[in-house]
């Protein structure tokens, strides 16, 4: 299929443009004209692009005030970007894309900020919901962190008002990440630091709902129930088979349904034969949920805290389902997980598991051992129905039907006050 910015390749080259101007023109007028054609909601990106080249042979520069003098500048400082990411057009992002690709993307035009409210084009875009322009602006480099004159940043605007809806169908699903990256776990090609947001090498028609982060792994869990991962393998903590290093996010192609240390057998399955619902990251270890109920964990077992086996020097490199008793799913299909470094918890409305090294976090008393090699269902006599549960070194964090707040800490449950949270 042709894409809108090839269209207006064609479409110019096969035109003949002629302007009456000089490539260093300086026109108010032409400005205006150009103003007004790409604000105008009829016209095809393609006539607008072929406007603009007829309206002012030097229309980029002309619209971005580049060689004007203080007293030629636009009186409210915003520039064709500007007006583009204001547009309500539904083909902006195109012809966005095609004057950054033929035109250049300088820094002083990409983050220039009017002078009304000191918005750049990226707040222009946010403002106006024109998301498919913000991706155009980022992947050529505009900046996230510029203020407007009331301190807010792009991002800030996209959440100031969180009942605002935005829809744009025709937009890519772009991931981005910034940070440390020497672990490889935020997904980029190259093991920087990025100060910035920068696009993730991700498949664009993987539409992400969640993501998991550990210092030295990544998972990611698509709308369609696949775990990607990316970062350090060593112990097996991406799922992918193997303990080498993943740079950009891969797929995690098979999970082991059952197996038999003694006779060193597997029995596995596609992973895409099974549909998963959430995932969570630690350190050494990963684990995950899928839609039917069922509970997987993969990595390093140090601590107990895959659910499959004593020993722990035992190691899965790949996501092994975690058994329970024949009519088990009868009466619990779990809906969550979370991984902290020592331990593991699986959560449905009804019941929560634990396993792992028992610090006083996991519910269960001091003389049930420092470890528990298996998921042990929690006693929760105070808690009739779970909402939500999270876990780190030292504290477990059940959220109850009603909105209470429980932690499992020191070897105690305990409720906490309304009026602290």
């Amino acid at each position: 299929m042709t894409s809108s910015r090839d269209r207006i390749k064609h479409f110019l080259d096969s035109t003949a443009i002629q302007s009456d101007c000089t490539p260093k023109c300086r026109s108010k007028m032409h400005r205006k004209m150009c103003r007004d054609a790409i604000m105008n909601k009829s016209c095809s990106d393609e006539y607008v692009a072929a406007y603009l080249l007829y309206a002012c042979q030097n229309f980029y520069k002309n619209c971005c005030n580049q060689g004007s003098t203080s007293s030629d500048k636009f009186q409210n400082g915003d520039n064709i970007l500007h007006w583009i990411c204001s547009s309500s057009s539904g083909w902006q992002s195109n012809l966005l894309a095609w004057i950054l690709e033929n035109f250049g993307s300088q820094d002083e035009i990409l983050n220039a900020r009017d002078v009304e409210s000191g918005y750049t084009p990226l707040h222009k875009s946010i403002l106006y919901g024109n998301l498919a322009c913000s991706q155009v602006l980022l992947k050529h480099g505009a900046a996230i962190n510029v203020k407007d004159f009331d301190g807010l940043t792009a991002i800030d605007l996209l959440i100031a008002n969180t009942n605002t809806v935005f829809s744009d169908k025709s937009a890519q699903n772009f991931l981005y990440g910034c940070g440390e990256n020497v672990s490889y776990n935020l997904g980029h090609s190259l093991p920087i630091r990025k100060s910035q947001f920068d696009v993730i090498d991700f498949p664009s028609s993987s539409c992400v709902k969640q993501i998991s982060m550990s210092n030295y792994h990544t998972l990611f869990l698509t709308k369609n129930g696949s775990i990607l991962a990316c970062g350090h393998g060593a112990c097996g903590r991406l799922g992918l088979g193997d303990e080498n290093a993943q740079i950009v996010p891969k797929l995690i192609e098979t999970v082991v349904l059952a197996s038999n240390a003694e006779l060193q057998t597997q029995t596995t399955t596609p992973s895409s034969k099974i549909q998963f619902s959430f995932v969570s990251a630690s350190n050494n270890h990963s684990l995950a949920v899928s839609v039917d109920g069922d509970a997987y964990s993969w990595g390093d077992n140090s601590h107990r805290s895959l659910g499959h086996s004593a020993n722990p020097n035992d190691k899965e490199l790949r996501p092994r389902l975690i058994h329970f008793p024949k009519n088990f799913k009868n009466t619990c299909q779990f809906v969550g997980c979370a991984a902290s470094n020592f331990a593991s918890v699986l959560w449905s409305h009804n019941a929560i598991y634990t396993f792992g090294e028992n610090l006083g976090h996991l519910g269960h008393s001091k003389q049930d051992g420092q470890f528990l090699h298996f998921p042990r269902k929690v006693i929760m006599s105070t808690i009739q129905s779970v909402e939500f549960v999270t876990m780190n070194n030292n504290v477990t964090a059940i959220v109850a039907a009603k909105g209470d707040v429980f932690v499992l800490q020191n070897f105690e449950c305990k409720k906490i006050a309304n009026r602290y949270i």
